[in-house]
Order: structure tokens, then sequence, then C-alpha cells
């Protein structure tokens, strides 16, 4: 199997239909939310493999190559990832709110993340 790796998807490249079926197997997990609902202990699952653009959160590759590998299936990763343009470092950002030029140093130090600010925290300036 041949997986296309993104910034933010995996997506299937080439398979058979055994190996989507292992992979659809391997990346499907119980709805502990369902559960938690029910009055009779019925499973449902949650498959995190999207069957129409036969793709995956990126974040789950390695361990999908890793347990390909312990279970005999041959997973090959082609990466596809785009490096985010460099920042520039002179742009004028005095405009910026005290919390949000904090979000910004924040995120210039990491490689990866999620801004988790407020509604109303100027997100999309």
């Amino acid at each position: 199997m041949w997986l296309a790796l993104g910034n933010v998807w995996a997506s299937v490249a080439r398979s058979t239909p055994d190996e989507e079926a292992w992979l659809r197997q391997y990346l499907s997990f119980p709805d502990a939310s369902y559960l938690a609902r029910q009055k009779k202990p019925e499973e449902r699952f949650v498959c995190m493999l999207n069957a129409v653009a036969r793709s995956f959160p990126a974040g789950f590759a390695s361990m999908v190559v890793k347990a390909g590998k312990e279970e005999g299936v041959d997973v090959q990763l082609v990466d596809r990832r785009v490096r985010p343009p460099a920042p520039e470092m002179d742009a004028d950002l005095a405009w910026l709110r005290d919390y949000q030029r904090e979000a910004v140093d924040r995120g210039l130090a990491k490689v990866r993340g999620i801004f988790a600010l407020p509604t109303g925290a100027g997100k999309t300036s």
C-alpha cells in the first residue's frame, strides 16, 4: 500500500482491497460517546478513514506504518508535505493586541500547533 503524506491528511495512493480493509479496521475505534448515552451495551465504531476521499489525519501515518510492519502489511510512505513559507521577520505587528502578539511569537517558535484563542480574539485578523 502506498500512502501520500500531506501536511494535514494522508491519502491512499495505491492499495489492494485487502490492504484497504486492514487500514479501515486499524483506523476504527469504539465510539465512547455513543456507549455513554446507551442503556444497552451496543458497540459502535468511529473510523478515521474517509471512504470517499480515501484519506485520514496525517498524525496517524507513523502509527499505520508501524502497525503495518508488525502485521505484515507493506506500507510505503511518500512524503508530499509542503514547507510553509518563511515568516517575514521585519513585518510590522505593532497593530496586534498583546495576547495576539504572544500567540504569533509562540507560533513562530514551534513547528506545529493549534491556536486556542476565544471567540472575538481576532484569529482572522
